[in-house]
């Protein structure tokens, strides 16, 4: 459903995956919203990706609508439409590189430490940002104020208390 946004399981036998489910303590690797037009939109490295759903949701899609209404997911889409429409000019305005993942490993070993260059974000940092936009991060507490620092492991832990995470297979 529009507005929502999906968390992505590590793929068995992937070693970056399991790193980055190892060090966020759980079992998420990627996250990304929903359209509602049948595609996603998320960050892949090289800027903001919008691409068809996947067959089967490998993971939780996790239903925000209840959270702040319908208006407050308006809102938050506008702005997600605005950054795909950004980054559709040069596809590199908001890149994440091997400085950012340098950064989530400090961070997960005890150093909140922020020097992202602007407009550089993760999947899970682009998702706190639209949930903001659109007042649906609450669930986040004092992790919304930091943004960059939130990972997919730490979206589910907070949504599993105000949403119903829907998981692969299950009817949406």
């Amino acid at each position: 459903m529009r507005g929502d946004f999906v968390l992505y399981q590590a793929k068995k036998g992937d070693p970056i995956d399991w790193v980055i489910s190892w060090f966020t303590k759980g079992p998420y690797v990627h996250c990304e919203i929903d359209l509602g037009n049948g595609n996603f939109v998320g960050e892949h490295g090289t800027g903001i990706t919008v691409h068809p759903r996947d067959i089967e949701i490998p993971g939780a899609y996790i239903h925000v609508d209840s959270i702040n209404g319908q208006a407050g997911i308006d809102k938050g889409m506008r702005w997600v439409d605005a950054v795909i429409a950004e980054d559709e000019k040069d596809h590199t305005s908001h890149t994440y590189g091997w400085r950012d993942i340098v950064l989530d490993v400090l961070q997960v070993l005890g150093r909140k430490i922020t020097f992202q260059k602007k407009g550089s974000w993760d999947c899970s940092h682009f998702v706190v940002l639209y949930l903001i936009e659109a007042g649906a991060a609450g669930p986040l507490g004092s992790m919304a104020n930091a943004p960059e620092t939130v990972s997919p492991n730490d979206l589910a832990r907070a949504y599993s208390r105000v949403a119903t995470p829907v998981h692969a297979g299950d009817p949406k």
